[in-house]
């Protein structure tokens, strides 16, 4: 029976301190991690006292609440009443997300919840869950972040029209001599140059994986639609490459864009 308890210790431990961590990455606020490992103690704590206190169930749930929001207070310091009850709700969510998830694990391999290597092995499948589900969640924002400066954008080229959505990158600080370089994908490429892609120079690009030369066009017009009214840019110079993200066919150039204030340097600059 101590190994059964001592496993619960280790296993409530664990969980509790990922899911601190996990709900302070999302409210994109950073703690100590003596911090998170004080308050993931004093839960895991809690946890072998909780079976023991024989109350009405709805009592007990409130008891189980109330520790909580005092141990957060006690051991992290939040700038609003609003950020901590945000924490607290997102903390909530987390944790009925990762029970949901570790019981459909255990229904569908008809693993049995009292066994000790049960219990012993019950903080890997909670990691894994918080793992996607924060992938998830900040692919959303991502994902999100990119919509809001994403424009829909028409490209011509020999009489050939192409409709496609574009996004500035304000990492995209890559000239051709004196002119603003946007990036399209092999296959808006494909369709604007109906011939087959010209042979034009290249120009060197900086990225994260090297330096590499690719093929540049310069395309007759690019209308970017802010709204009904479009801002059309005449001899713009197109550079192609295999992808830019799904949903997506154009990297914008930050100067294109009037009324913003973007800085760009001249030169053969990294991309993201």
């Amino acid at each position: 029976m101590t190994v059964y308890i001592e496993y619960v210790l280790i296993d409530n431990f664990f969980i509790d301190y990922i899911l601190l961590e996990s709900a302070f990455a999302l409210l994109h606020k950073k703690e100590k991690r003596r911090r998170l490992f004080l308050c993931a103690f004093i839960s895991a704590i809690f946890s072998l006292v909780y079976p023991l206190i024989v109350v009405n169930q709805i009592i007990l749930g409130l008891i189980k609440i109330c520790f909580l929001l005092l141990v957060v207070s006690v051991c992290f310091k939040f700038s609003s009443k609003k950020e901590y009850a945000f924490f607290i709700g997102l903390f909530l969510g987390l944790t009925f997300l990762v029970g949901g998830g570790i019981i459909a694990i255990f229904n569908l391999f008809n693993l049995d919840y009292s066994a000790e290597i049960s219990i012993a092995l019950m903080g890997i499948p909670a990691y894994a869950i918080l793992r996607v589900v924060k992938g998830a969640i900040k692919g959303i924002y991502k994902r999100r972040d990119i919509v809001s400066v994403s424009y829909k954008c028409e490209l011509r080229y020999k009489g050939v029209l192409v409709e496609s959505m574009g996004f500035i990158d304000t990492g995209n600080g890559v000239y051709d001599n004196d002119s603003p370089v946007i990036f399209i994908d092999l296959k808006t490429a494909t369709r604007l140059f109906s011939g087959g892609i010209p042979s034009v120079k290249t120009i060197e690009i900086t990225t994260a994986t090297g330096s590499k030369n690719l093929p540049t066009i310069v395309i007759e017009t690019l209308k970017i639609y802010r709204g009904d009214e479009p801002n059309i840019y005449n001899n713009v110079t197109a550079c192609v490459i295999k992808s830019v993200r799904t949903g997506f066919g154009v990297i914008l150039h930050p100067s294109l864009m009037e009324g913003e204030n973007y800085e760009t340097k001249k030169s053969n600059q990294k991309i993201s």
